[in-house]
This record gives structure tokens, sequence and C-alpha cells, in this order.
């Protein structure tokens, strides 16, 4: 889920005069010289970072022969009432106290919701980190990321990821290095409506609705044909027209996850990219949603194996596992399946490892400082059964950390390797209900392993068959 308080800005206003001439140019233009009457090019709002915001925006150029703009100086002298004075002069919240107070009495209409200026302030704060995990959510937001971490999901019951892929600048030069940001689903819930809808694990959201969705700077697809229309006004403006279309309706991917993670009163139309699918991609339509709050843990036994099913780690998962452990004691063996299990906290995993692990080390979390914490694990409950540990593409998280580490024990791991995500994401509560997601560190196995966008390598594998399919 993400907080869009800044990705409704589209557009700036850039000023330019060339020798003297007025120039009025809208749109877009690669390696255009601004004399030649066409635009420069499109960017992102600075600022307001694409992954906050993912608003593409064009630079429009206007004239100053009539005087232009007005350039106002801060030369104003607050009293003492004026500022809250919470930083020095030129601490770096300085900046932000001045600002506030500059807007407070000199925007023309009156300034009456002070927590929209805060609010934005420190989504453009967080946003300003570069980061997809962190990002600033309002008090409903909030409260369903909270439900999340609990198994509860009220929306179309998908678990994101989103992933930062960096394209070279092409050979010919015409498109230039850019950074894409793939809004992929990491898991998705059991009975849920995306579950219905029939969306996999591996999935990447092109469209809503019909809306672009902002992963990219969109005239990377355009750049070829506004290059060979260069010299051809006609042609070039109908292209840019289009593509400014695209621009003014297109849904960040804060708004779309939003969106999906919200409860859905109506049905809602994706475009999805899957490997092996058409490269236009696939539609799918995602249903009214309803509370989808599935059991974590489910048992069963055949043959004298207990087989485990975990679909979240939650507070209760260790212990559900361990009741379930004691209820079939006639077992000479147990398999643990963590496949499409996207994880959960730090020691809600260690817990749940104290199951199958005598003591020691889960893992290593990784924080700022490049300061290293031990996971530790509580001895004395762990079953001496062998142990068998399934796993797919949508096995993520803390979960990939326990099966990693317990194939370093000796244990062995069947099925395919897993997503590759394994940032650990906090979420901060403030005063006033709102919040931020941040990311404060990396998780490692217990042999020191780094799986970030690498994985579980099973010892065999097998297409497994879950509840829930998961995209080749």
């Amino acid at each position: 889920m993400r907080s869009n308080q800044i990705g409704s800005v589209k557009a700036v206003t850039a000023v330019a005069t060339v020798a003297g001439i007025t120039i009025v140019a809208a749109m877009f233009c690669f390696g255009c010289s601004l004399s030649n009457g066409y635009l420069v090019r499109s960017r992102f709002v600075r600022g307001a970072s694409p992954i906050a915001s993912g608003i593409p925006t064009s630079l429009m150029l206007v004239s100053t022969a009539q005087g232009g703009p007005r350039f106002a100086q801060d030369n104003d002298q607050s009293s003492a009432n004026d500022s809250f004075s919470l930083m020095g002069d030129n601490a770096p919240g300085a900046t932000f106290e001045r600002v506030y107070l500059l807007l407070k009495r000199n925007f023309v209409d009156a300034i009456t919701d002070d927590s929209k200026l805060s609010h934005g302030a420190a989504a453009a704060m967080i946003a300003s980190l570069n980061d997809p995990d962190s990002r600033f959510v309002d008090e409903p937001e909030l409260l369903e990321l909270r439900d999340q971490a609990h198994g509860i999901y009220t929306g179309a019951g998908i678990v994101w990821s989103v992933k930062k892929i960096t394209h070279a600048k092409t050979s010919d030069g015409i498109i230039p290095e850019y950074t894409e940001l793939r809004l992929s689903i990491k898991d998705v819930v059991p009975g849920s409506a995306a579950d219905a809808a029939g969306l996999k694990t591996g999935d990447v959201v092109t469209h809503v609705d019909g809306h672009f969705l902002a992963s990219y700077n969109p005239v990377v697809s355009f750049a070829k044909d506004l290059k060979a229309a260069q010299q051809d006004p006609v042609a070039f403006n109908k292209l840019a027209a289009k593509l400014q279309k695209i621009i003014d309706t297109a849904l960040s991917v804060t708004q779309t996850e939003t969106m999906l993670d919200a409860p859905i009163k109506k049905p809602i139309v994706l475009i999805v990219t899957r490997s092996g699918a058409p490269p236009s991609g696939i539609t799918k339509t995602i249903g009214i949603s309803s509370v989808a709050n599935p059991s974590s843990v489910s048992a069963t036994m055949s043959d004298k194996t207990l087989a485990l099913k975990v679909s979240q780690i939650t507070g209760q998962t260790g212990t559900s596992v361990a009741q379930a452990i004691a209820a079939h004691g006639t077992a000479t063996a147990v398999t643990l399946d963590l496949s499409d299990d996207p994880g959960g906290s730090v020691e809600d995993t260690a817990d749940l490892a104290a199951n199958f692990m005598d003591g020691g080390s889960l893992g290593t979390l990784e924080t700022s400082g490049n300061k290293k914490h031990d996971i530790l694990v509580l001895g004395g409950k762990a079953t001496k059964l062998p142990l068998t540990i399934i796993v797919n593409h949508g096995t993520a998280g803390t979960a990939e950390i326990l099966a990693e580490t317990l194939q370093e024990h000796g244990d062995k791991i069947i099925g395919q390797p897993t997503f590759g995500d394994t940032n650990v994401v906090q979420l901060f509560q403030l005063k006033d209900g709102s919040g931020f997601t941040l990311l404060t560190g990396h998780l490692l196995s217990g042999n020191g392993t780094d799986l970030q966008n690498k994985g579980v390598k099973p010892n065999i594998t097998e297409n497994i068959a879950t509840t829930k399919q998961t995209a080749a």
C-alpha cells in the first residue's frame, strides 16, 4: 500500500526565451533544440519521486515578453510568535519550518487544514529516499497494513512487491537510460478477489481500468516515433497529444496499490504481463472484495507424514505448528509447506523456527550503520522428525530465510526458486494516526547468505501444486 499525497502533481512550468524570441512549445522531443519550436523532453516532477507519485510530466515553455512571473525573495522577517522554532537556522528542518510559515502567510487562499501540508511534506521527504519499500500512509492505509500483518485482507487480497529495474541507454542513443518500477504480485491470498480473478504470483500490473500505470516514463514507448516525426509538426503534435493524454490519465504506483488494497465495491479491470503470455498482456477482472482471513496453518496426515501448510507467518503461527505436531504424535516425518508464503515479522519467524531448530541463529539482520544482529531461536521444543521443506516462487521474505537456514542445517528443500525479497520493512505510526513504512534492514541466512533478488535454490526442482497458481 502506498500513499499518493504528492501524486496529483502532473505539470510544472518552465520559462525560456531564446535570442529574444518567445517560445511557446508543448509536448515532447528527444534531442530537439529550443529554437525549432518543439519541446524539450518529459521528466518526473522534481521532488515528487516516481516511487511516490509515478506520474511523469511535461515541461511547458511560456513567454516572458510581458514581464513573466514575479519571483519573491524570502526577505520577510518573522516574529518570534510566527515560528515554532523547533530547529536551528542551519538545521535541515529549518527549510521546512520556513516554507510552512511562508505558505500560511502568503498563499492566496486560506490554508485551513495543516495536515495536508504536513502529510505532503512527509510523503515527499520519504519519497526522496528513492526506495520502493518506504512510503507515507494515511490512517486508513496504516490500519489495512496492520490487518495484513495479521493475515486479514479487505481489498483484492494481493501482497505487493515493487522492483526497480534499470534499462540501459539504447545503442542508437534515442532512448536514454531509465528506471522502471514494476508493480509485481508477490502473493495472492487464497479465497480472495484476486485469487478468483486468476491473478498469479509474478504478474506485473501495467494498466488499471484502462489507465496506464506510470511505472516508467511513457515517452520511452514513443521515443522512436517522436524522433522520426521531428521535422513534421502535424505528425509530431498528434503523437505528442496522444502521449500527453496517457500522462494526464495515468495512475501512480501508490494510487494503484491504494485502490486495490482498499475494499473493492465495483469490478476493476487489470492488464498484467506474465511470462509466456503475449507482450500486450492479459486482462483480468477483480470482482467485489470481501474480507479474506485464511488460517495461517493447516495440518494433514498421510502415510505417517505430517504435512504442515503455512500460508503466512503471524504471531500465532509458531504456537499453531507446535500444537499440530503435538496432536499428531504417530507421525514419522514432517513436511513444511512454505509455498506462496510472503513471510512475516522476524520475531514471529524465529518463533516458528523453534519448532524445527534446537536453538541457534535463524540468520542475521543488517541495520543502519552496517550493524549486525543475530536472530536467535529458543531451544527446547524442536521436533526430531525428518523434515522436508516445500517452496515456490511465491515464498518470500522471512519464509525464505527460514527455508534457507533449515537447508543449511541439512534439511531438504523441494520446489522452485523463491521470490528473492528479504528486505525488512518497519511500520511507524504517528500521533495523528498516519504513518510510514521504512526499509530498516536486510536479512541474511544463518550462514550469511544474501537472498535478495536471488532466492533460495531447492535441492530438488519440481512444480509444486498449491492452492494458488504461480506464474511461470
